[in-house]
């Protein structure tokens, strides 16, 4: 019986000691300024080439962020886990899934572009067209930005892409 309690403890050292390790690999670091772009805050979704107000299916805003898990640095790179909320106001919504694509330019300290990422904000909305016809919805999703270790990031610029047609 003490064999099999002497085996079982000693299993968990090694459990707890990896996860000490892989905890210790992992450093908190100073989380960078967030800017959203003027140009690309405002994104709108037709489905057809004729500008006309009956032709849109809805309009999405950037709206606000945080950094809710922090910012850290692992052995390879930093990470940025960036949390945004979106406004989604839907005028003529066919169908309830929508697409966001989105940028975001990381800048050093002396506003030098020093990386390009880009991310699709893919939600279904719940959307009850009975109740209304124009509603304005709430979305939310993480960005998860990483850059090599050896660049450091001073401020994000975070804004819709621009798809023409």
């Amino acid at each position: 019986m003490k064999k099999i309690l002497l085996f079982f403890t000693f299993i968990l050292l090694i459990g707890c000691n990896t996860v000490l390790d892989r905890s210790a690999e992992k450093v908190n670091i100073k989380c960078p300024k967030v800017f959203f772009s003027t140009e690309n805050n405002f994104y709108s979704q037709d489905h057809q080439q004729n500008i006309n107000i009956n032709n849109y299916s809805y309009n999405a805003s950037l709206n606000n962020y945080a950094f809710l898990d922090g910012c850290f640095a692992d052995l390879q790179k930093n990470n940025y886990f960036i949390d945004i909320l979106l406004l989604v106001e839907s005028i003529n919504l066919n169908d309830q899934t929508i697409n966001l694509p989105i940028f975001v330019l990381l800048y050093d300290m002396d506003d030098q572009i020093i990386d390009k990422q880009y991310f699709r904000i893919q939600k279904d909305l719940n959307f009850n067209k009975m109740e209304s016809d124009f509603q304005i919805l709430e979305i939310t999703d993480k960005l998860r930005i990483s850059i090599d270790k050896e660049k450091i990031v001073n401020s994000l610029a975070i804004g819709f892409i621009k798809i023409n047609q």
